[in-house]
Order: structure tokens, then sequence, then C-alpha cells
């Protein structure tokens, strides 16, 4: 009996020391949870441009070159790059990178992943001016371009020219997007379509690996309680804060506001393919009538600036020297008079479904119904709204556009015919002579040159009257203090290797 009380005691004893570990494991654990306005449509890098998706990609894929928050080039999966002729690039690949299925990094995947960017119809931008790509050795490759190009470097650090891995694009074929495989700081764990995804720590990456060992994106996409679940420690971070929660953010002693000047436009744009829209007098009128200091003002406060402009102030390729349009009643009236189907000015503009973009539709929609135009606001979840304007399915439209690189090579594509769709061009856009400019600066090497061609057809662009309005906003994010090495990227698409929790 003796003996079976002392077996007894020793089980007890050992499952108590087994629950003390188990919650000592649980409290040590180091596991950073972000809010997200959206949730994400897919992990496939070359299959989707969309923001809420490249917010998780860049944690899980690595490119062969990173650009810093200066916009200067430095090393990823590359070691090293030299330009051998002007239309061709040798780079070397850094040695003992794995990918999250343990397959060792080859050239092969290099190339098989840059020609996919190539052949991408959603990314394609990034790859455009690639010939081909040569293997040299195990660990050298040459990139061979049509023309000499001064932004192919830094659209390489683009999320959409992520290094995937061959075997597992192969294996998974087209559900490769909801079983990402990369070289990445993170791994996949679970994803719970359009609650959260939880990424793991890769403990063994070469050169960041990460302090924490969990990193979950939640999708909330009303900005208020993402604020409240900073303040309630659900969250450790909260992206795209809203202005009007930015004081209250600020006010808190347990959370910090952190914001950077964007790399990214944002616009309430026009379907010009729309049967109503393609007349320029209709849009003219909408212009007119228009007060963005207003609309921005009541919304985004002192966190946003109506920038009249296809091109941010910041962008290689902006000009001053461009139209400007205020509000003026009489102008627009005189532009209705023109419209030539006036009987019927119903008109709609779709949102994603979020506060900010609901507050900014409402007072256009007060606006425009002082010179008659009735306009219905149509807010949608971020993936269906993605696939409602690509496939052209909106008239009025608000969105952004991120330029990662900082030229206009990239923030121009929007309006490049070329693009039209799920690439990035929703105004169906279609302008000739933009389409000539766009192509003769992208084939230049000199940098006056290639400056004056954006900046004459961002002036082209404003004079067609493609937004009603333009303006920038700034990356906004609130973090609560138990986080240090959070650092906010221009393109709001941040990065957490650095990032440690205490």
């Amino acid at each position: 009996m003796k003996n079976k009380l002392n077996l007894l005691c020793l089980i007890l004893l050992i499952v108590l020391i087994t629950a003390c570990g188990n919650k000592d494991t649980e409290i040590s654990k180091k596991e950073v949870v972000a809010a997200q306005v959206g949730a994400p449509k897919s992990l496939d890098p070359q299959s989707t441009n969309d923001k809420r998706s490249l917010e998780v990609i860049v944690q899980l894929y690595d490119t062969l070159v990173e650009v810093d928050s200066d916009m200067n080039l430095k090393d990823g999966l590359a070691e090293s790059w030299e330009y051998l002729t002007p239309t061709k690039i040798r780079m070397k690949l850094k040695k003992d990178v794995f990918f999250h299925n343990g397959e060792p990094l080859k050239v092969e995947d290099v190339i098989f992943s840059l020609n996919r960017v190539k052949n991408s119809k959603i990314v394609g931008v990034i790859g455009e001016s690639i010939e081909n790509i040569q293997k040299v050795d195990d660990e050298t490759f040459d990139i061979n371009t049509k023309y000499p190009t001064k932004t192919l470097l830094k659209f390489l650090a683009d999320p959409g020219a992520s290094i995937v891995n061959e075997k597992a694009v192969t294996e998974s074929g087209s559900s490769f997007g909801q079983h990402p495989i990369g070289t990445g700081a993170f791994i996949l764990e679970e994803w719970i379509t359009g609650d959260k995804i939880t990424l793991k720590s890769n403990v063994n990456h070469p050169f960041k690996k990460p302090n924490i060992d969990k990193l979950v994106f939640r999708s909330i996409p009303e900005a208020s309680n993402r604020v409240i679940g900073l303040e309630t420690e659900e969250l450790d971070v909260a992206y795209a804060v809203s202005p009007i929660d930015a004081e209250q953010v600020q006010n808190n002693q347990n959370l910090t506001l952190m914001t950077v000047d964007p790399l990214a436009i944002e616009f309430i744009g026009f379907n010009m393919n729309d049967s109503k829209l393609k007349d320029k007098n209709l849009r003219m009128a909408i212009i007119y009538a228009l007060n963005a200091n207003e609309i921005l003002g009541t919304v985004l406060g002192t966190y946003a600036e109506s920038i009249n402009s296809p091109l941010a102030p910041n962008m290689f390729g902006y000009t001053e020297d461009r139209a400007i349009y205020n509000q003026d009643i009489a102008k627009a009236k005189e532009y209705l008079e023109k419209v030539e189907n006036k009987e019927n000015l119903n008109l709609s503009i779709t949102i994603h479904s979020n506060n900010d973009s609901m507050q900014i539709s409402q007072i256009i929609q007060a606006q425009l119904k002082d010179i008659g135009i009735n306009l219905t606001i149509n807010p949608l979840e971020w993936g269906t709204f993605i696939s409602e304007t690509s496939n052209g399915k909106h008239q009025l439209f608000h969105l952004g556009k991120t330029s990662p690189t900082g030229d206009a090579e990239e923030a121009l594509t929007v309006f490049n015919q070329k693009f039209i769709g799920p690439a990035g061009n929703r105004f169906f856009y279609s302008n000739t002579e933009i389409n000539q400019l766009l192509k003769l600066a992208k084939e230049e090497i000199d940098d006056q040159k290639r400056e004056n061609y954006y900046q004459e057809a961002a002036k082209l662009i404003q004079e067609d009257g493609v937004m009603a309005i333009s303006f920038t906003r700034k990356v906004i994010a609130g973090v609560n203090k138990n986080i240090s090495g959070f650092e906010p990227h221009p393109s709001g698409m941040h990065r957490y290797y650095k990032v440690n929790k205490r």
C-alpha cells in the first residue's frame, strides 16, 4: 500500500512539473499579433498585387536584392551583382539558404521564379525588360535584358519578384497561393480564411532569423476595433490607424503612434470604360464639384494632403507643372450642361468597407448632390472589392498605389494600357501618347530624359481627368510599448524579423 502511495505521489509530482513546464513555455513564447485592414487573397507573390496579401508575403519570401527605407539597394538572396554589359547583369547567390520545405535554394529556382514574373498577368511589369536568365554555375546566373534599364535591380526588390521553390509550385499547382513556400523569415503555420494567418519563425534563416516565435495577422476592417485591440493588449500592432483614433493612441501611455511619409498615392478614380464616365464633361463636372481639402481635412486631418497629381511629391518624375483643380461650382455646372445624357446622373462609388473610405465617400456624395449628381456608395469586403474593380464592375472607386521602388516607372503602371484590369489599371484608361511616353522612359538610361518623359506623362494624365481627387496619407501604425524593433515601412509593408517582444 505504501509503495502504491509513493507511486501515486511520484505521478502527481511529474504531472505538476510538466504542467509548470508547459506554463513556463507558454509564457516565454514570443507571439506578435498584428491587425490588417482586410484579409489577404493569395500568398503567391506572382499571382497577386493587392496590399493586404503583400503585407504577409514580405514575411514569407526573400528577393534577390532589397531596398532600405531610403530606397538604397542592399543584398538579399544575392550576395553580389555587377553589370557586365549595359544589358547583362551577373548575380551570385548566397550560400546555405533553404526553402521552408527543406529544399536548398538553387539557381534553377531563381530562373523559374523570374520566368514566372515575366509571364504573370499580375506582376509582369517587374520582369518586362528581361530577355532571359542564364545559369553560369551552381551559384551564379546572368540576367539579360531587352534594352539597357535603370530600374530592373530595384524592381527585383519588389515583393512580386520574390523567389519561390520550383518543386513546391509544381506540386501545388494552382493552390500554391494557399500553401506558400519561400525562404523568408517566417513560415506559414495556419490560415483561417477571413480571420487570421499564423506564421512561425524560420529559425534556420541565415540572415533574418526572427527574435519572435510567432507572427499572427488578423483581419479587422474597422479602424476603431483595431485601436481597442491595442488597448486591451489583444493586438501588438495595428495597421492604418485612423486619424480620428490617432490622439487616443498618443494619449495612452502603453501605446506608441508611429508615422512615416508614404511611397503611395490614393485616389478617387474613374472607370474610363464606363458608358457615362467616358464623357470627359461629366468627369470634369465631378472634379470641379469636389472640395478635396474639406474631404481630407474632415476625415484624415493633418495626416493627408491633396496633391492633384498621379505621382507623390517624393517620387522620381513628379512635376509642379501640371493642371491643378480646386472646387469651382460654376465650372462644375458649366461642364454638366455639356454632358450628353443629363437626364441620368445616377452614379456609384465602389469602396473597401472601412470607416475612412465610407466617410470620404459620404462627403463626396453630399458635394455631388449640390450639382445634381446622385452617388450611391457600394462598400465591399477586400477580396470582392479587388475582384470587382479588376473586372471593371465599377464606376468611381477609392484605391491607392504603393511603389516600393520610389520610381515613376512602377507608380505609373496603373495608367498604362498594357496593365488594364488585374495588373493594376483599374481606371481602364488608354491613351496612346501616355503609353508611348512610358515606353520611351522605360528604355532610357539617362535620368534627366527619363524624368522628362514621366513628367510629361503625369501632366497628360492630370489633364485627362482620370482621377476625381488624389492625395497622400502618412503611413500610421499603433504599437504596444512591449514591442521593440518595429520600423514602419514607407510602402506600408512592414517587416517583423527585427521585432522583439518583452
